[in-house]
């Protein structure tokens, strides 16, 4: 099974309670200077919320908190910059706005700074620099922060692999509700690492990631499905997962589902479905071997003129 081991980008804002308030005495407030107003204006237009979605929108509200130093918009500000929504992308000030909210001790802020110095987003990498955010993050019992931290003590890089110390973060942030870290613990149970080996558990945590919507979750719960891991065989509920996880433009579920889909050994038999998953993962960047290429040619040609139509317009969409 390949490693499924995700950076998480957190969630731009948090989850700030504005229900009873108006929204337009929102945007009044909000207008008039109000930093709190101001961020959570930028979040209605973020998600769409009482207002048309609005990303330029979101940008320009976030802005305005940021620059009376609220540290939530700050961190807000520097996400927005890097995940280039609403703005150009741009990762030097991502690392200014993120600076100045982790000097604030915003756990996301410090989520964003060591992502930016693990992966060298337009800098050099900085391991101890990354090292040092992720361990501020959750220490506040961050879950994303957690669960970063615990990527880095699994793959090594910044020092020597502790698979132990990674499933240890991972679980606690599992244990708030994590779906990345419950899919890096589902991966750990069933590759054996950092922990006996356990395909119960690897379903039980991978169900839990899969049904908060993770794509990694899903997929791996398809794969559980696939090979009976600690659960009967299932090849249909397969399906149905690595649909789930293909339709977010998961690309190796998109493949999987392929690969299911066109084998006549199975109940899940469909060259139709088939077709849509192989040529899915093609536009997702998958790279086929010839003979796959030949196999999903053999498959077009066995599909009706109608099926292939149809099949061509759904490809499109996603």
């Amino acid at each position: 099974m390949k490693k499924q081991i995700a950076f998480i980008l957190v969630l731009i804002f948090s989850l700030v309670a504005w229900a009873s308030e108006d929204i337009n005495e929102l945007i009044d407030k909000a207008d008039a200077g109000d930093s709190e107003a101001q961020i959570k204006v930028a979040m209605a237009y973020h998600k769409g919320d009482g207002v048309d979605r609005d990303l330029k929108k979101a940008f320009e509200y976030v802005s305005k908190s940021a620059e009376q130093g609220n540290a939530e918009a700050q961190s807000a500000l520097a996400w927005l910059y890097i995940r280039a929504l609403g703005v150009e992308q741009d990762y030097a000030k991502a690392l200014e706005w993120a600076t100045k909210a982790a000097e604030q001790n915003f756990a996301d802020a410090q989520n964003a700074l060591t992502m930016i110095y693990y992966l060298g987003l337009d800098i050099d990498k900085d391991y101890d620099k990354a090292v040092e955010f992720a361990k501020k993050s959750a220490e506040q019992n961050n879950p994303d922060g957690l669960n970063n931290l615990g990527r880095i003590y699994a793959e090594g890089l910044a020092f020597k692999a502790d698979h132990e110390k990674a499933v240890e973060c991972w679980n606690k942030a599992s244990d708030l509700g994590n779906a990345d870290a419950q899919n890096n613990l589902a991966y750990a149970y069933i590759e054996g690492i950092g922990v006996f080996q356990d395909y119960e558990k690897a379903f039980e945590f991978a169900e839990k990631s899969a049904t908060q919507g993770n794509a990694d979750g899903q997929n791996i719960l398809g794969e559980i499905y696939l090979e009976g891991l600690g659960v009967e065989e299932n090849p249909l509920k397969a399906v149905e997962w690595y649909t789930k996880a293909a339709m977010q433009r998961h690309t190796r579920a998109q493949k999987k589902l392929g690969d299911i889909c066109s084998n006549e050994n199975l109940k899940s038999y469909n060259l139709y479905k088939a077709y849509i998953a192989y040529k899915s993962a093609e536009k997702s960047g998958y790279e086929f071997y010839d003979a796959d290429l030949d196999k999903i040619e053999k498959i077009k040609n066995k599909l009706s003129p109608e099926e292939l139509s149809k099949a061509e317009e759904i490809i499109k969409k996603l």
